[in-house]
């Protein structure tokens, strides 16, 4: 489980890392905008969110690894096995969800890579 988990977030955190350089020529500029980015994840990520929020969020690899490592690690200390299709408590989501929208990420940020470059080549 660990090691799908920490390959599936590694392949989203350099699919996200090669869209964002995409984004930004400057060095600078991508730093100050991935390190806000990276301090609001973190504020968002020990909130309740439920739906369409939380897919939204956890396209961002930084709040889906935060997110997705805080329930395994409820999981951990109830001492109970990890069931992706069932909810531990009523109020966590289910983990199959989360890496459902891990596993959509990815080939979203191929398409989108795919087409900046394509608008803007170089």
């Amino acid at each position: 489980m660990l090691l799908l988990t920490f390959t599936l977030l590694n392949i989203q955190l350099i699919s996200f890392s090669i869209l964002m350089g995409q984004f930004f020529h400057s060095i600078t500029r991508s730093f100050i905008i991935l390190t806000i980015n990276w301090m609001i994840m973190n504020i968002l990520s020990f909130q309740q969110f439920d739906g369409i929020y939380l897919f939204i969020l956890c396209l961002n690899p930084y709040f889906s690894f935060i997110y997705l490592f805080r329930h395994l690690f409820l999981y951990e200390r109830s001492m109970t096995s990890i069931d992706l299709f069932k909810k531990l408590y009523s109020w966590t989501p289910l983990l199959s969800n989360i890496f459902l929208i891990q596993f959509i990420s990815i080939p979203f940020y191929w398409i989108l890579i795919w087409y900046w470059e394509n608008l803007f080549p170089g």
